[in-house]
């Protein structure tokens, strides 16, 4: 059954026929250390497996498998996502694919092949979307709705604009409005709304190119039972004893790469074994990196000996890597409505009023209804500012007056929430942030995602290769960007001379 069950699973893996003693030799063979046991490294594994490499193993920094799918459960048995939380969208999706293959996933609602033009105004005033101003006042939808229509009216012109999306829309509209209020008002909604349009977290560093760049598959959104973890275990067929037991073996947890050394004809990878406290070297015939590119940012002109080509760290160095970050607050009753979001739009001179240190209070997204008696707050945030350093306590003494100001006059018995899940991706060291994104520099010097995935050779074999959301030039910021990426990497090791 179990084989039955999982074999379209392992046919979308299985890419390559061999046949020959000298292929045969080649898999038997070879050894494939892969840094990092997210999504792109994970697909990489299964992909040698399937195609019978023995000699496979996984270096994962941290005490976890998975990356930036994170999935926790609490002392209620609620599940928590604090990285991806579902898999956008079904056709072509790999992770949808995946998820199908076992059984796991509802019949796809497709969307149709030309989206039609957004109504703004409609979904600003739809019943399960409660907007309100930073002091509590209503948020005159009606008076915004030529900027709303401003909006809609120019997707087609911004896409294609390499002006910072902060400048595009107040240009726009300037030229329609005089007025300070509302024109304040309608850029702090359009922030909002350009930075949930990709992963972008700052729109004074993104053009509307990056929005134009950004794909995503046609079809529903769909979160996994038991969270997006579930995406990997199934991936991993981990409803055997048997494949558990072997992934073990494979993926070597708290083991962090310090260095790759590239200077051989076999590459040599130097990790500290955090449990132990030990520094171990190992010699491999293939490498596939799968950091995320804020981790790059931090360690490229030092793990790589020889160093990286100039066009991979013109990359890292021009690319931008998404803070973005979730905050679960838990309450002991439910105070908001049944299935609604809640939205705070910032009036330009509350925003004055805020201390440098808060000034991510703004930058919230989304205020949603989660789990039972849950609210998540989305934050967009930037280098300047984090809510990662901030206690529970410190959280709460920052949220729930704004939240009590916006929301106060709705008649809701807001009270404090008695836990708070902070999922902290930029302190984390071995993440350093959410998503890549392209910005205006690298569309100005022609720098694409993929000029990430670039390889490392020797005698134009590739010894080192990189794989990872960031490494795509439209699937970029998800998960099944993150398994192709893993799937390209382990082909370019099977066809390697």
């Amino acid at each position: 059954m179990i084989l039955k069950k999982y074999f379209s699973i392992l046919t979308y893996f299985v890419f390559i026929l061999i046949s020959s003693s000298y292929c045969d030799e080649f898999i038997q063979d070879s050894k494939v250390v892969i840094v990092g046991a997210g999504a792109a490294g994970i697909s990489a594994a299964k992909s040698l497996l399937i195609n019978g490499f023995k000699n496979v193993q996984i270096l994962e920094a941290q005490d976890y498998y998975g990356g930036r799918i994170r999935t926790i459960t609490d002392e209620d048995n609620e599940i928590y996502d604090l990285g991806a939380g579902s898999i956008e969208g079904s056709e072509g999706n790999s992770a949808y694919r995946i998820m199908n293959a076992a059984g796991l996933a509802p019949h796809p609602e497709r969307f149709p092949k030309v989206f039609p033009k957004e109504n703004i105004a409609d979904s600003v005033s739809s019943k399960n979307k409660i907007f309100v101003q930073s002091n509590g006042e209503t948020f005159p939808i009606d008076d915004l709705k030529p900027f709303f229509d401003l909006i809609s009216d120019t997707s087609g012109e911004v896409q294609n604009s390499t002006e910072l999306l902060i400048d595009f829309y107040t240009k726009k509209f300037k030229q329609i409005s005089d007025d300070p209020v509302k024109i304040g008002l309608a850029l702090s909604f359009a922030q909002i709304h350009s930075e949930t349009s990709s992963p972008s977290s700052d729109w004074e560093k993104t053009t509307g190119m990056t929005i134009n760049t950004h794909k995503r598959p046609h079809g529903e959104n769909f979160k996994p039972v038991g969270g997006m973890k579930t995406v990997l275990d199934t991936l991993m067929n981990f409803n055997s004893t048997e494949s558990i037991e072997q992934w073990k073996q494979i993926i070597k947890l708290n083991s962090e790469v310090t260095n790759v050394n590239w200077n051989g004809t076999k590459p040599i990878i130097t990790y500290i074994d955090r449990n132990l406290n030990e520094t171990h070297d190992i010699e491999a015939d293939f490498v596939i990196v799968t950091l995320s590119l804020g981790v790059l940012k931090e360690k490229y002109k030092t793990m790589f000996n020889p160093g990286l080509p100039a066009e991979m760290e013109k990359a890292i160095t021009m690319l931008n890597f998404g803070l973005e970050n979730k905050i679960f607050l838990k309450f002991n009753n439910q105070w908001w409505p049944e299935n609604t979001s809640l939205h705070i739009i910032w009036r330009p001179e509350d925003k004055k009023t805020l201390e440098e240190k808060d000034k991510w209070l703004p930058k919230i997204e989304t205020i949603s209804a989660y789990n039972k008696n849950t609210l998540m707050v989305y934050v967009m945030e930037s280098e300047n500012y984090h809510t990662d350093y901030l206690s529970d306590e410190e959280l709460i003494e920052k949220l729930m007056p704004v939240i009590r100001k916006a929301f106060g006059g709705k008649g809701w018995n807001i009270t404090d929430p008695v836990k708070v899940i902070n999922s902290k991706w930029y302190a984390n060291p071995y993440i350093r942030g959410a998503l890549t994104y392209p910005t205006r520099a690298s569309f100005e010097n022609s720098v694409k995602n993929s000029d990430l995935e670039g390889f490392l050779t020797h005698n134009q074999r590739p010894l080192v290769l990189f794989a990872g959301e960031g490494t795509q030039n439209e699937y970029y910021g998800s998960v099944h960007g993150a398994i192709d990426s893993g799937m390209q990497a382990a082909r370019l090791i099977m066809l390697s001379p």
